[in-house]
């Protein structure tokens, strides 16, 4: 008996990656051990993630908040 799955939402998965990124990243800057540079290229990640095309579903409208809000800080620390 076969059951059909619904195809992996990549999309959901990237903002899913990058709001989880934004805590590793902030912690990395707070204790010293990331680098300003390699910070600002995981930034990146989470920039370009957050500006692709996605459903208005609640969760990714909360990931996309989230994401904006961890970058804004992370651009204040940067400065």
């Amino acid at each position: 008996m076969t059951t059909e799955t619904n195809a992996p939402d990549f999309g959901l998965a990237r903002l899913r990656a990058a709001a989880a990124l934004i805590p590793i990243i902030e912690s990395g800057l707070a204790n010293s051990k990331l680098a300003p540079e390699r910070a600002a290229l995981m930034g990146e990640f989470c920039l370009w993630a957050s500006k692709s095309n996605y459903d208005d579903c609640a969760e990714s409208q909360l990931l996309l908040a989230t994401i904006s809000e961890g970058l804004e800080r992370m651009a204040q620390r940067l400065a």
